[in-house]
């Protein structure tokens, strides 16, 4: 895949060598992030375009130019408008989806509506989100629902999640009361490793499950990291409820997500926030909810239209196909998905051979983010959460590197994210710093073992 940028806003960086042959697309300094810095946690916050900044700083302008204005016409154009966009994205009826805050936001919103009983089950995987494990926890302990917690052992065979939760499915119809239902919480992409779980066959699963064993199964999908890493076609997939956020890889600003819901389910829910669209229907229920800044929502459909599908990237096969002589421009969300998923796994390549390791898992089992096993370094040989987070304070304080560093099974991953503003030397620096590491003492190295949680 070659890419180049074909807009007229951008800075004009000349194109560098890239991992296989890959252009750089588009420069650090067409984002607002610090170029002091090697950026490679872009799956935690994103990071959103110059010109999409300053189309929001337009909007907070318009805001406070005539209010007014803003809040009773040209607000609820552009929601419209992100709703659209976003719906085109997951591939979905516009009014089967609203806006919401963040995906943590989406999966409150999907068990509060659920309505747990206590003949109720929660299943979910233990590879889940932090924030949604307490939110599965709350709502079982606040209903007197049971939960269900998968255990997942790394090396993960394919095929062992929908076994798994096959099994956990028989299991609990076999403890059910009659009026049971089993609400089943999955991940799109993990969070902490990155992986591309099959959705598509574990919804399948509990489809399955709820005809053989005649018990209502309602699925809930955790897509946090899926809208612009990987494909989201929700008219395929058909879950219950699937909740994604805009502001990571569809470079939207902070505070962007969608929440799908099917609907059979849409006359229950229910918005965190119960306002003036409370009980007069799905699309009211979340649309005014007194004065607050919506200006993010507003600007989310111009992250897409007006940035990622200006983005122009070279089909190499498709040019193969053409004598080698010309090539297929190709553009769009999932063009930037593939692009940024051959330029991750070129990055995990490259540091599996300099480390002596390996990823977590394949490369067609991840998106735009891989898991990379780092080697044994001084003073960090147990490999606790701990030990991740004092790793982690290093590379930023002293190699000025922002690289998420956890703990799995005794072992320390690094969880290397690729976007258009990553290039080749990003991951070098990496590189080079955990092999400086390797080769210096534990005093040398200024490993600050009491760097509290939470602090860098």
């Amino acid at each position: 895949i070659n890419a180049e940028y074909m807009g007229d806003k951008f800075n004009r960086d000349p194109p560098l060598p890239e991992m296989d042959g890959l252009q750089h697309v588009a420069s650090l300094g067409d984002f607002l992030l610090d170029p002091q810095f090697v950026h490679l946690n872009h799956g935690s916050y994103g990071a959103v375009p110059r010109v999409v900044h300053q189309k929001h700083l337009e909007f907070l302008s318009s805001v406070e130019t005539h209010p007014d204005r803003f809040f009773r016409n040209d607000r609820c154009a552009e929601l419209l408008k992100t709703r659209q966009a976003l719906s085109a994205v997951v591939k979905c009826d516009v009014d089967d989806l609203v806006l919401v805050p963040n995906a943590t936001t989406g999966v409150n919103t999907a068990l509060r509506s659920v309505r747990l009983t206590p003949n109720d089950f929660v299943v979910s995987f233990d590879t889940y989100y932090a924030a949604v494990a307490n939110i599965i926890t709350h709502s079982t302990s606040e209903s007197g629902a049971r939960k269900h917690i998968i255990s997942v052992v790394f090396p993960l065979d394919r095929g062992t999640l929908e076994r798994l939760l096959r099994e956990t499915l028989d299991d609990i119809s076999t403890q059910r009361a009659p009026s049971s239902r089993i609400c089943v919480v999955m991940d799109h992409i993990t969070s902490g490793t990155g992986m591309l779980v099959p959705v598509a066959a574990l919804i399948a699963a509990c489809r399955e499950k709820s005809a053989q064993h005649n018990i209502e199964i309602i699925v809930v999908v955790d897509g946090a990291h899926a809208p612009g890493q990987t494909s989201v076609d929700l008219t395929h997939l058909s879950p219950d409820f699937y909740t994604g956020n805009a502001h990571k890889w569809l470079l939207a600003p902070k505070g962007v997500a969608l929440l799908y819901v099917a609907k059979k389910y849409q006359a229950s829910v229910v918005s965190p926030v119960v306002s003036h669209g409370y009980s007069r229907g799905f699309q009211l229920e979340f649309y005014h909810q007194g004065t607050r800044d919506e200006t993010a929502l507003c600007v989310a459909h111009f992250a897409i239209t007006e940035f990622i599908e200006r983005l122009r990237f070279a089909d190499a096969e498709a040019g193969a196909e053409l004598d080698g002589a010309r090539s297929r421009k190709v553009s769009g969300v999932d063009a930037l998905a593939t692009y940024n998923h051959t330029r991750v796994c070129a990055a995990a390549a490259l540091l599996c051979a300099a480390w002596g390791t390996a990823t977590l898992v394949d490369d067609e089992r991840v998106g735009s983010m891989h898991m990379v096993r780092l080697p044994t370094l001084p003073g960090l040989a147990d490999a606790t959460e701990r030990h991740a987070r004092v790793l982690f304070s290093l590379l930023f304080r002293r190699f000025r590197i922002t690289c998420p560093v956890m703990a799995l099974q005794h072992q320390l991953y690094c969880r290397i994210s690729s976007q258009v503003y990553n290039t080749s030397d990003d991951y070098t620096r990496l590189r080079d710093a955990i092999l400086t590491l390797q080769g210096e003492t534990v005093e040398q190295t200024g490993l600050d073992f009491s760097v509290p949680e939470g602090v860098m």
